[in-house]
């Protein structure tokens, strides 16, 4: 079984990734997708902001990795693709490289953004980071 890595965020872009897989399953791959959501880690001041109540920043992170998961797995499941789900906190690029690492992935589909060559410039792309650091094939 073909273990695939899906990174996953609330953007169109999610989902053309997710049709892709879809694609492979029609061909008739067995697979296994881990669908992986990175949220940034909380800053001093949203630290700051729930001092006495941490669940409260715990749960915005799962409500809004919840609303990046729920779309893709509803495409997965309708086609009885198994997935499951990893939530994890930092540098979204490093994490996905370690998210593939950590499952055994043998090849990550991402989705990207046409943000312009300005853009990408200035802030980077996770996708290009994944597709320039990654020991496994990216598409």
């Amino acid at each position: 079984m073909l273990r695939i890595l899906v990174p996953v965020d609330r953007s169109p872009a999610t989902l053309a990734a997710v049709r892709h897989v879809m694609q492979l399953a029609h061909h008739g791959l067995a697979l296994h997708v881990v669908l992986a959501h990175v949220e940034n880690e909380a800053t001093p001041i949203e630290l700051l902001r729930t001092i006495g109540n941490p669940d409260v920043l715990a749960g915005a992170t799962r409500g809004a990795a919840d609303s990046a998961f729920e779309p893709a797995e509803a495409l997965l499941k309708g086609m009885n693709i198994s997935c499951e789900r990893d939530l994890s906190l930092g540098d979204p690029a490093r994490v996905l490289l370690e998210v593939c690492e950590r499952y055994h992935c043998r090849l990550i589909v991402i989705g990207s953004a046409e943000r312009g060559d300005l853009h990408s410039a200035i802030f980077g792309s996770v996708s290009h980071a994944v597709a320039n650091k990654a020991h496994v094939p990216v598409t």
